[in-house]
């Protein structure tokens, strides 16, 4: 059986809202295309593994046979790698090596043995914000069911510093090490940044847009430059692509955008179709592992744009940014959309507590 994506995503989320049951998944199918005839076990476990492994759940492309590229050399490639530079992501293992995630990691796991480290500051999880969190994955995947949302029209955005010394987020610091690591997070010595916002669609990343003051200096954002800036740089690019009256807009709850003009805006240009603080279709506190922008896109962006060419100034860096950014396409979207739904289901089955650490972006 020929599945269409769509099809292929409710199969999906059917099966992992009713705790992982193929059956409860043919039976929700059968429901809702008023069928007597569902897919085959075979079929769904497969669409099941295919995100599993990081990939998309669209058709898969026929190949011939299968060819591991764990050879002698690959394992010595990563390895030496490793050894010249110890504090290795493993995305930019995977582009220096032209060797696939997937790939690098079982290497890294299984033929190297090297140790998986991550330097992270949180604020705990307050009870209240977990009952939040479970609201919002609850209210978001009822929506996503009953076909009153679709998700890949939410736009999801936010703002992150690059620095030009090359600090990273420590959300985002990740590392691979040939021996068990003791690592410490420095502060940049450099306060050289940009200050940019993104969004991610299902088709493309919205910007990047730089926060300057009339003289071309980075600056802090507030109210006024963040909705001179949904005016004048956001709004134009979804009339362009024909989005105005389809696209839901999510935001954090950041003061910018909590800000009442901020706010009105949004609800005049919107109306219901709004994830954010303060909307009805409101978005939990300390939730980044929910927005792809945290999860996938700062992380993936603060890994390469400080590669060949190295940046010496904001210029350069800025000139990096969009680079990398122009080199994402619609299949990597395709599996982050998809990573939303799985996030969203594991935020259910953990009631609430935050599941960075269960899935990569």
């Amino acid at each position: 059986m020929s599945l269409q994506q769509d099809v292929k995503v409710k199969l999906l989320y059917w099966y992992i809202e009713n705790g992982r049951s193929v059956v409860s998944a043919q039976r929700a199918f059968k429901v809702h295309y008023k069928t007597l005839k569902a897919p085959a076990r075979n079929t769904i476990m497969n669409i099941v593994k295919r995100m599993e492994e990081g990939s998309t759940v669209g058709n898969r492309k026929r190949k011939g046979p299968k060819k591991t590229v764990r050879t002698p050399e690959n394992i010595q490639k990563i390895k030496k790698k490793l050894a010249d530079s110890p504090h290795r992501a493993t995305r930019r293992l995977s582009a220096e090596t032209a060797i696939s995630r997937s790939s690098v990691r079982r290497i890294l796991n299984d033929d190297i043995g090297a140790f998986l480290y991550k330097i992270q500051m949180q604020q705990k999880q307050s009870e209240s914000n977990q009952k939040k969190r479970i609201q919002f994955a609850t209210y978001i995947s009822k929506k996503i069911e009953e076909e009153l949302l679709k998700i890949t029209e939410v736009h999801w955005s936010d703002e992150a510093n690059f620095h030009l010394s090359g600090h990273v987020n420590k959300q985002n610091m990740r590392f691979w090490a040939l021996e068990k690591p003791e690592p410490i997070a420095q502060r940049p010595l450099s306060t050289e940044k940009l200050v940019v916002w993104c969004a991610v669609a299902h088709d493309r990343i919205i910007g990047p847009y730089f926060f300057e003051d009339e003289d071309g200096k980075t600056c802090t954002v507030n109210r006024w430059r963040y909705l001179a800036m949904l005016k004048g740089f956001y709004l134009p690019n979804i009339r362009r692509h024909g989005e105005l009256n389809t696209i839901t807009f999510h935001q954090d709850g950041a003061p910018p955008h909590y800000a009442n003009l901020v706010r009105s805006w949004l609800q005049e240009k919107f109306g219901d179709r709004v994830i954010g603080r303060g909307f009805d279709n409101f978005w939990p506190p300390y939730s980044p592992d929910l927005n792809p922008c945290d999860f996938y896109l700062w992380g993936y962006l603060k890994s390469v744009v400080y590669r060949d060419p190295v940046p010496k100034t904001l210029e350069d860096l800025k000139m990096n940014i969009r680079r990398e950014i122009r080199k994402i396409n619609g299949e990597t979207l395709a599996k982050v959309y998809d990573n939303v739904l799985v996030r969203l289901q594991r935020v259910l089955r953990r009631k609430g507590a935050w599941i960075e650490h269960l899935i990569n972006g």
